[in-house]
C-alpha cells in the first residue's frame, strides 16, 4: 500500500496512456469504453487519495481505538476494585522492596508491636494457673471460716453467696454447686470468665531454654526472623517481606474471629447472658499458620494432604496445588499463599467465620474438616461452656495480583521466583527512601 502511495502519480499516467493507445486502435467506436477507463482512472486515484488521508480505514481504526481505549479503562477499574479489597499497606514506609539495614530493623520492631496489638486484640487467656488453684484454695477456707463465724454471730455476711443444689446434672457436668469446694474447678471457672477465648501468646525475644521446655503451641505464626536476639543484626529483605505477606493474613484472620465473637457478645448483653469463652462461638485459636513459599504452579508441585482435626498440634498448609479444587499456583500475574486456620469453636458458627473471613477478599476456602471436643465434665482445663464444641481445621488461599504487590517485592524474592517485578519508581533510591 506505501508503494502505491509514493506511486500514484505513475500509475494514473499509465492508466492515462493506455486509454489514449486504445484509442488510437480501435477509433472512434471505442470512445464510450475509453471514457469508461477514465473513469476508473479517476476512481482509482480518489481512492488512493484518500489512503492518503486515512479516510478509507478511519472508521476501522476509530473502533480499533475505541476497543484498547475500552480495554484499558475495564482493567483500571478492575486494578482500582482490586485496591479496594486488598487493602494493604507496609508496616512502615521504605523498607520494601529495597529497604537498608536501618530500615529493617524499624520494621522488625514495628513488626513485634503490630504482632503484640493482634494477639491482644482478641481478648483472649489461658488456664488457670497452680498459683490461682492454691489462691482459691484459701479462698474456700475462708467461706468455710466465715460460715462457721455466720453460725455463732447471725448478722455475719459470708464472703459469697453459699450455692446450694445439685452436684452434677443429669448429664454428669459438675455444677457451681458441686465446685464450690473444689478449688480447680473453681480457679478454671473464675479465670475463663475474664476473657472471650483461648489462645497461647508467642515468644518475642528468643530463648531457646525456655521454647524447649515449652511445648505449648503458639496461636499465631510470629516470623522467627522477626524475634529480639539481642543483636543489632537486621532482618534479611526475603524475611521482612514473609513477616509482612504473614502479617496481612494473620491481620484478617484475627478480625473475622473478633467480629464472630464481639457480635455474639453484643447478642448475649442484650439478653442479660454473660459474656465470655464458655457463651461465646469461638472458643479458641490453636494455630494460624501461612505459607512462606509461594504455592507452585499446579503440575509442579506435590500431592500434599491437609492436615486432620483433633489435638492441641498445629496445623499447616499443604502448599501444594495439586489437591485443592481452584489448582491455583503462581503464575504469570499473581502469587498464592495458602494458609490453615485450627480452633475449637460452635460448629453452627463456622460458616459465619468463613463469610466474614473471604467477603471482600481474596481468601478462598479450600477444605473444612472437624471433629467432636468431648465435654469437660469435670471443668478442669479448658472450659468451652455447655453447648457441643468441634475442633476445626480449615485450608485457605490467598491470592496475590502482581499488579498490586510486585511493586513491593525485594529482588531476592523475584529471583527466587524468577518473577519479573517492576523497577522501583523513579525518586527512589537502593534503600528504598524518596
Amino acid at each position: 500500500m506505501e508503494f502505491i502511495r509514493r506511486h500514484a502519480f505513475t500509475i494514473i499516467c499509465s492508466v492515462v496512456a493506455l486509454a489514449g493507445l486504445a484509442i488510437g486502435v480501435t477509433g472512434l467506436q471505442a470512445m464510450p469504453k475509453v471514457a469508461d477507463k477514465m473513469h476508473e482512472a479517476k476512481r482509482v486515484f480518489d481512492e488512493l487519495g484518500s489512503l492518503e488521508n486515512g479516510a478509507a480505514n478511519r472508521q476501522v481504526i476509530g473502533a480499533e481505538k475505541r476497543r484498547i481505549d475500552s480495554i484499558v479503562q475495564d482493567r483500571n477499574r478492575v486494578i482500582q476494585r482490586c485496591l479496594t479489597l486488598y487493602p494493604y499497606k507496609p508496616l512502615i514506609d521504605g523498607v520494601f522492596p529495597n529497604g537498608d539495614d536501618n530500615r529493617r530493623r524499624q520494621f522488625k520492631s514495628t513488626y513485634q508491636t503490630a504482632m503484640q496489638a493482634l494477639h491482644d486484640s482478641m481478648r483472649s487467656g489461658a488456664t488457670a494457673m497452680s498459683q490461682d488453684v492454691e489462691n482459691m484454695r484459701d479462698k474456700i477456707e475462708a467461706e468455710k471460716d466465715r460460715a462457721k463465724e455466720q453460725n455463732l454471730d447471725p448478722g455475719a455476711v459470708p464472703l459469697s453467696p453459699v450455692e446450694t443444689g445439685p452436684a452434677e446434672t443429669p448429664a454428669g457436668f459438675l455444677t457451681v454447686a458441686g465446685a464450690k469446694e473444689n478449688p480447680a474447678a473453681r480457679a478454671e471457672m473464675a479465670t475463663a470468665q475474664q476473657f472471650y477465648m483461648y489462645a497461647t501468646p508467642f515468644e518475642i525475644r528468643k530463648n531457646t531454654k525456655v521454647r524447649a521446655l515449652s511445648k505449648a503451641t503458639p496461636s499465631l505464626d510470629f516470623h522467627p526472623a522477626m524475634m529480639d536476639t539481642g543483636t543489632v543484626d537486621a532482618p534479611y529483605p526475603d524475611e521482612c517481606w514473609e513477616a509482612q505477606v504473614g502479617y496481612w493474613i494473620q491481620k484478617d484472620v484475627v478480625e473475622a474471629i473478633n467480629d464472630v465473637n464481639i457480635q455474639a457478645a453484643a447478642k448475649l448483653k442484650k439478653a442479660g447472658v454473660a459474656r465470655w469463652v464458655g457463651t461465646l462461638p469461638i472458643k479458641e485459636l490453636i494455630s494460624v499458620r501461612v505459607s512462606a513459599d509461594y504455592v507452585p504452579p499446579f503440575g509442579e508441585g506435590e500431592l500434599v494432604n491437609g492436615a486432620q482435626p483433633g489435638g492441641r498440634q498445629e496445623a499447616l498448609p499443604p502448599i501444594s496445588a495439586e489437591n485443592v479444587f481452584t489448582h491455583n499456583g503462581r503464575s504469570g500475574t499473581f502469587e498464592v499463599v495458602q494458609f490453615t486456620v485450627k480452633m475449637v469453636m460452635d460448629q453452627r458458627d463456622i460458616s459465619v467465620f468463613v463469610n466474614r473471613l473471604t467477603a471482600g477478599r481474596f481468601h478462598t476456602l479450600l477444605r473444612v474438616a472437624y471433629k467432636q471436643v468431648l465435654p469437660n465434665k469435670r471443668m478442669v482445663g479448658k472450659i468451652y461452656g455447655a453447648d457441643p464444641v468441634v475442633n476445626v481445621v480449615m485450608d485457605f488461599e490467598s491470592v496475590m495480583l502482581g499488579e498490586i504487590f510486585r511493586k513491593w517485592m525485594p529482588p531476592e524474592v523475584c529471583d527466587r521466583y524468577e518473577i519479573a517485578c517492576p523497577e522501583p519508581e523513579e525518586g527512589t533510591d537502593e534503600e528504598g527512601d524518596t
